[in-house]
């Protein structure tokens, strides 16, 4: 940002931009054109700045540390009962799978007394 001749507070101008690139072997360039940006104030030159207001300091804020200890323990405690629940669950209280009939139990019994041969 360059300020102009004459009013250097009021007008700024940019120079133009310069772009080369080359094109089947020959070298180009490109150039934009100049931006002028004028700049008007709200207060006339009448005035004086003498309204404008300093500003603030930063405010400290007010913490309750008891109410945020409270907020971390009882965070802790769901937390605690959650993963307590999702233990209890698929540790403790798993469901008996259902057992197929298959083969009787004394089948192998039976099947290796005999063992294939007939007399």
């Amino acid at each position: 940002m360059v300020p102009a001749q004459g009013r250097p507070d009021r007008i700024l101008h940019y120079p133009g931009a310069v772009f080369s690139y080359e094109d089947k072997g020959e070298k180009k360039e490109l150039e934009t054109a100049q931006i002028f940006i004028e700049v008007k104030s709200v207060i006339e030159d009448k005035e004086a700045a003498t309204d404008i207001k300093e500003i603030k300091p930063l405010e400290t804020i007010k913490r309750n540390y008891a109410a945020i200890a409270l907020y971390v323990l009882a965070g802790a405690v769901v937390l605690v009962v959650i993963l307590g629940g999702i233990y209890w669950y698929r540790f403790k209280f798993k469901k008996a799978k259902a057992v197929s009939p298959g083969l009787p139990m004394n089948w192998r019994l039976k099947s290796s007394s005999t063992s294939g041969r007939r007399v």
